[in-house]
């Protein structure tokens, strides 16, 4: 399956995706993956730099990255991009959810259920053997 959910700079205003975008394969890998989850620990707390996280999470930078970009597309981290006084810019991250639940849909599939920290309501999609 090819990602579905558009990244942009600022997930949480009014470019955010539209529920409908979640798909729920891609939440399950990144949460699959170990340094994602590692990363989303360390976003869960506050807001950190990819050089932060790369030193908290003791990762190379540009693994930290690619992860991510994994997180992102999945919808469970938001990019924020900061301006400092001298012009140059910086991302933030942290997490974007507040939950998520798997849960049994019948016989052949999984439910995967996300609560957004943020003012969106949790959304479902069903996931078939």
């Amino acid at each position: 399956m090819s990602p579905s959910v558009p990244a942009s700079v600022d997930r949480s205003g009014p470019g955010a995706p539209r529920s409908d975008d979640l798909e729920g394969a891609l939440v399950l890998r990144a949460l699959d993956d170990a340094d994602c989850r590692a990363i989303l620990g360390a976003v869960d707390d506050r807001t950190r730099s990819a050089r932060e996280i790369a030193e908290t999470c003791d990762l190379p930078t540009s693994t930290t990255y690619r992860k991510l970009d994994r997180l992102a597309a999945a919808d469970l981290v938001s990019e924020r991009t900061k301006v400092a006084l001298d012009g140059t810019t910086h991302c933030e991250y942290r997490t974007a959810v507040a939950a998520v639940r798997v849960s049994l849909d019948g016989p052949d599939g999984f439910a995967v259920t996300v609560a957004f920290r943020d003012e969106r309501p949790p959304v479902t999609v069903s996931l078939s053997g």
